[in-house]
Formats: C-alpha cells, structure tokens, sequence
C-alpha cells in the first residue's frame, strides 16, 4: 500500500501539471483523501499540517476554470471559493442565448460548493482577462456571498489579466453595488 505522500504525488501526475497548485509547509501525516478532483484533509491533520492555498495559487486556479467558460457575449471569467479545511471549489462564466440564463462564475462555484455539502466561503479569487478594470459581480451574487461568508471581512481576490492582483472586501463590493 502507498504512503499518502506517494498517493499524492501520483494524483498531482494524473491531474496533468499544475491542476491544483498545492504547496506544503509540512507533508501531512494523518487522513486525507481525494474526491472528485479535490484534495481534502480530515481530522487532526489539518490543525496540525496546513494545506496552503495561498491568494497567487487561488487566482491560478480561478484562470483555469476560466478556460472553461462559455461565452457569447463578455470575457471569459473563472472563480475559486475556498472554504473551511483548505477545500476549494471553481466555476467559470456561462452564458446563453437568452441572457436571463447567464450563470456568473462565483454563483457557479458557490453552486458546486452546495452540492458537495460546504456552506461557509473564507476567500474568493475572481480572474478575468479585463486588461484593466476590474470585472463586475452581480450584486445578487454579492448578497449570497454575504450570506455564506465565514466571517464579515470576507475578501474577494481579482486578477483582471494584468498580472496584479486586487483584493477588496465584501462590504466595499456591497457598497458600490447599490
């Protein structure tokens, strides 16, 4: 039987590169498992070896969510919502013909968060090749955030193409929403 350390590194290989870009202070000697593409630690082991999805590896794996956007109309978006116990979830913008379907890329995550039972978001990240202003959420979006946040300082991480990377709270996002 594998170690979870050789476990890991296989699942990484399979995943084609830089899947998940995964960095760790301390490898993890307790329960961990894989399940539908994400890597969760269970138990003691996450108070004890953090798993670190630091704001650069959340806004890489918001761009390649973002490749799998459907778009007709605007640029393609991706999102990463990070939750309680290092789980991340990605969603990426949909569009259809008829606009009232559009799906934004944060509503998308959090959909995907739900199904797998998470129900509180510590931090998102948000790419969108703008190439300079920063994207928009919708402000429904913004109120469901606000209902799922751990707590009331939840940061939203955007990365409009540039290379830079723009953090600004919900609170300032609600704000000018209005």
């Amino acid at each position: 039987m594998r170690s979870i350390k050789k476990a890991l590194k296989h699942w990484l290989k399979l995943r084609g590169g830089p899947g998940f870009l995964l960095e760790f202070r301390s490898f993890l000697i307790g329960k961990a498992f894989c399940r539908r593409g994400l890597f969760i630690i269970v138990g003691e082991a996450r108070q004890r070896y953090s798993l670190l999805m630091d704001d650069r590896n959340l806004i890489a794996v918001a761009e390649q969510a973002a490749g799998t956007s459907r778009v007709l109309r605007s640029p393609i978006a991706g999102c990463t919502v990070r939750g309680p116990g290092a789980v991340v979830f990605r969603g990426c913008r949909l569009e259809f013909d008829d606009p009232s379907l559009d799906l934004d890329p944060i509503a998308n995550a959090l959909a995907a968060a739900r199904v797998e039972g998470m129900v509180k978001v510590e931090r998102v990240g948000f790419y969108s090749p703008t190439g300079g202003p920063l994207p928009t959420i919708p402000r429904a979006t913004l109120l469901r955030l606000k209902e799922v946040a751990v707590s009331d300082d939840l940061v939203v991480i955007f990365s409009p193409g540039t290379g830079e990377r723009v953090e600004r709270s919900l609170t300032e996002l609600l704000a000018e929403s209005e």
